[in-house]
């Protein structure tokens, strides 16, 4: 997975276990999973790392102000994934 920041602030990236975007209040919702984009940077998680458990399905959501905050960056993240099924 490759993340990058494309904001002058630091980026929050928020993993849910959802099936849609409508069951996610990003700010009421507790992420399962959150990880901190550097500002103007990005970071790669290893394809074969082990993560968290999506059974519901995959939602994403970005933050600027904390890891469970609601305040969108400046600018949009960018990100690259690869789905492995079992």
């Amino acid at each position: 997975m490759l993340f990058r920041s494309n904001a002058a602030e630091v980026t929050y990236l928020q993993f849910f276990n959802a099936a849609a975007a409508a069951d996610v209040t990003v700010g009421t919702t507790a992420p399962v999973w959150t990880i901190m984009v550097p500002a103007s940077d990005g970071i790669c998680i290893p394809p074969f790392a082990p993560l968290h458990h999506f059974d519901k399905g995959l939602v994403i959501a970005a933050s600027k102000t904390s890891r469970t905050g609601n305040t969108a960056p400046a600018t949009a993240a960018t990100a690259k994934l690869w789905y492995v099924a079992n």
